[in-house]
């Protein structure tokens, strides 16, 4: 699988999200789930040699994203389909594109990919510390720091103590809370107070996403 999602990578660095198929389809947040199978498998296996072979791939998606953010330093939506998952709120609007998205943000920028992109960026610094590429390594937490420190300064809202899903704090969601606990933008504290917080938003993860949600709640000592 890896393999094959590698070899369809566009020239600019954006992965399909399923390959090999007939019809193109582009879901932008499923090319981070590429570092992370990469990532995953080494953590079981520690197979250097298939994390060597997969660096270039990986540097293709960080690529892409980073020609993504913008002026404010926040990466911006895409022309693609910018499915987050099928919570409730984000069923079916006009066509199928428009599912599995926060609703309300058009043209916009989607919150958690910032705290998602941090994320996957320290899972890819790990990756290409291994193989002996510090620079690059350091390069990738660079960009994961300056993702959290904005992602904190634009999304958090200190009297819901939730991080928004949007700049305009309008729209809250189980996923965001998520990444911010997962990449580190929220700890200790803050990152129980969130979760706990979010337990009852509209927003809530589905089975898709369980195990990233699972896994925030356990960071948090909220498992159970």
């Amino acid at each position: 699988a890896m393999d094959d999602f590698a070899a369809a990578q566009l020239a600019d660095g954006l992965m399909p999200s399923r390959t090999p198929s007939v019809g193109d389809q582009h879901i932008p947040t499923f090319q981070f789930y590429f570092i992370f199978m990469v990532y995953a498998h080494y953590i079981r296996f520690g197979d250097k040699a298939l994390v060597r072979k997969h660096l270039r791939a990986i540097d293709g998606v960080v690529e892409w994203f980073s020609n993504h953010i913008n002026e404010d330093g926040v990466v911006g939506q895409s022309k693609y389909w910018n499915f987050v998952d099928w919570a409730k709120p984000w069923g079916y609007v006009e066509n199928e594109n428009d599912g599995g998205v926060p609703v309300g943000i058009n043209g916009g920028v989607i919150g958690l990919y910032n705290p998602m992109m941090a994320y996957f960026l320290q899972c890819g610094a790990k990756l290409n510390a291994i193989c002996g590429r510090c620079d690059v390594a350091n390069e990738y937490l660079e960009k994961s720091e300056v993702l959290k420190k904005n992602t904190e300064k634009y999304f958090y809202d200190s009297e819901k103590g939730l991080y928004a899903d949007n700049m305009e704090h309008t729209l809250y969601s189980q996923h965001m809370q998520t990444w911010c606990v997962l990449s580190g933008v929220a700890t200790g504290r803050r990152a129980k107070q969130i979760m706990k917080n979010a337990l009852n938003l509209e927003a809530k993860a589905t089975y898709a996403f369980a195990y990233f949600y699972f896994r925030a709640l356990e960071i948090c000592g909220l498992y159970d």
